[in-house]
């Protein structure tokens, strides 16, 4: 037989972020499906490629790999290389996507190649098809040459970077009068390379400027053209991954890839991002990026020269509720059919190159970010509404949750049920439970949360009480504008749950001060006027109340490991019990 067609199988955490990633390559998708399982099929000419998502899959402890053989290595290489220039602004040498230079290697009887590990961890390894060439390269000579080719094999195939990194560092502590020149620029830009693999940006930046510093001769100039081509998207990528100068000109502090230092968040520089803006979005330039708040994302005024404002938004990585990218595009998809239908919610930005989506290079790892319409007005809890104000803010609700039954998109979302607000919550709070009053306080919750699971599921099983919602629709959430009309804006939660949860934000129970209790009765009205609860669902409230209360806090502590986590006391876990207790 012959015709054969060999096409690799290969683990991603998000298949979402396959698509995007090798559609920066110039990749199409031929296949797609969600369900049983997630994969897709890619192809960019004849190369093709399958992969398949494993929720909770580590990148880092991928062993994925497949052999590329091409009749023209470098220019597959420039073809990649330019799809990341128009989609990243530089070539991605360092972190999780990237791409290594086309280099011999000894390992592979010298032929060109070079590897591409995407965002689930795959080595890509690109050769040059030995039926194509006539010879391969010679092998290498020279102190320096042989301890380049073993380097070249350490990183880029083996992926050991950091004995790569000793191999060098041996060679150039070692000058010596017959090194040949042209050699020595090409170990000192491959150990820049291996910086930036590092993120070692001071050690990149130092070893460019040496290689700038070795005496060439026109002959040697024009042998070392292709390597200072490198060098040069090297500097470009040390530019935007951030300033090497140290602040108040103080001491340089340890660095990050010798101490093998691991970031859970960074945040970054304002004017980095501001340069991100304007080339990612259609807005009048230039652009000012000021930071607002700091949570479970980081999210920033963007203000252009006419003085329009917008919001942007870098999403935090490693968000509980958050699988993949898809329920990232679920969230904009929603916003961008909400506003479309009229009602008064942000709307998502399409970015330059068509996607609402896009994504950044970060010390922790790659960042999601998404630009938004700004809300006008002030929060909704700062002055005095009065009653009819509040029916508006009930119905508005309401007419949401109807225009959410129309949505539809290829996108999932996860469910507000009861792992996420009674178990998760009770299983974050166990480690804080030190003493035997704060445990039996813990085992109570555990009791209750056990009959706040029965409501849950009984108030589940009412037609149409299960559906789309936003999830935390508190009134910091809510602004009304000078004319009176309400805008709903951080969707970050939305998700699938019950929908008068929306409303429990504003419950108030018959103990409550007056003001407070009218103000519930007037949005509940509201709601009622335009979208009836059942019976059931009303009296249902105190014991969402409860899980709203429980919620708030296993969600807290879901970034804890940036937020900190100082406010979980003893006395905390025992006024939770109390609010419990009284809602049910």
């Amino acid at each position: 037989m012959t015709n054969e067609v060999t096409v690799p199988l290969l683990p991603c955490p998000s298949i979402d972020d396959i698509i995007t990633f090798y559609g920066v390559l110039g990749f199409h998708t031929t296949y797609k499906q969600r369900k049983p399982y997630p994969c897709v099929g890619l192809q960019r000419e004849d190369l093709h490629l399958q992969f398949f998502e494993i929720a909770g899959f580590d990148p880092e402890q991928s062993y994925g790999s497949c052999i590329v053989l091409t009749s023209d290595i470098a220019e597959l290489h420039r073809a990649f290389a330019a799809g990341m220039r128009a989609a990243y602004g530089k070539v991605l040498v360092s972190g999780m996507p990237r791409m290594t230079r086309p280099r011999a290697r000894k390992n592979a009887d010298g032929l060109g190649g070079f590897s591409i590990i995407d965002p689930g961890g795959n080595w890509i390894r690109v050769f040059q098809n030995a039926a194509t060439i006539p010879t391969p390269a010679p092998a290498p000579t020279g102190r320096l040459g042989k301890a380049l080719a073993n380097a070249v094999v350490l990183a880029d195939s083996k992926g050991d970077v950091g004995q790569a990194v000793r191999i060098l560092d041996s060679a150039l502590a070692r000058p010596r009068d017959d090194d040949d020149p042209v050699t020595h620029v090409e170990v000192l830009v491959y150990r820049a390379e291996l910086a930036m693999a590092l993120h070692d940006r001071e050690t990149a930046t130092e070893m460019l400027a040496r290689a700038k510093q070795i005496a060439l001769n026109a002959d040697e100039t024009a042998r070392a053209a292709p390597t200072f081509e490198i060098a040069a998207d090297l500097a470009a990528a040390v530019d935007t991954a951030g300033s090497s100068r140290r602040p108040f000109g103080g001491p340089r502090g340890p660095r990050l890839g010798s101490l093998g230092m691991r970031v859970t968040h960074s945040l970054l520089h304002a004017d980095d991002l501001a340069q991100l803006v304007a080339r990612e979005y259609a807005i009048a330039a230039p652009v000012k990026v000021s930071l607002l708040n700091r949570g479970f994302n980081d999210t920033y005024l963007v203000t252009d020269v006419e003085g329009d404002r917008r919001v942007l938004r870098v999403y935090n990585r490693d968000k509980y509720w958050i699988r993949s990218e898809s329920d990232l595009r679920f969230e904009l998809d929603l916003l961008e059919h909400l506003a479309a239908a009229g009602l008064g919610v942000i709307r998502p930005y399409q970015r330059i190159a068509g996607d609402r989506l896009g994504r950044l290079a970060a010390p922790e790892g790659e960042r999601c970010f998404a630009l938004f319409t700004y809300a006008p007005g002030t929060p909704s809890y700062e002055g005095t509404l009065t009653a009819e104000q509040w029916r508006e803010f009930g119905s508005g609700i309401a007419r949401m949750h109807l225009e959410m039954d129309a949505f539809q998109t290829s996108h999932d979302r996860y469910h507000l049920d009861e792992r996420i607000l009674v178990e998760r919550p009770l299983a974050s709070l166990a480690p804080y439970a030190e003493s035997g009053q704060a445990a039996a306080d813990l085992a109570e919750l555990g009791k209750l949360g056990e009959r706040l699971t029965d409501e849950i599921h009984r108030l589940r099983a009412i037609t149409g009480a299960y559906g789309i919602i936003h999830a935390d629709l508190h009134r910091g959430n809510t602004n009304i504008s000078d004319d009176g009309r309400f805008v709903t804006f951080d969707f970050d939660h939305c998700g699938f749950g019950l929908r008068a949860y929306d409303l429990v934000s504003l419950y108030r129970g018959p103990d409550s001060p007056d003001e407070e209790r009218e103000r519930w009765a007037a949005a509940l009205a509201g709601y009622q006027q335009v979208r009836p609860l059942s019976p059931a669902e009303v009296d249902g409230f105190p014991a969402l109340a409860a899980c709203r209360a429980m919620w708030d806090i296993g969600d807290w502590l879901g970034a804890a490991d940036r937020t900190g986590d100082a406010w979980v006391t003893e006395g905390r876990i025992a006024r939770l019990l109390a609010d419990v207790r009284k809602a049910t």
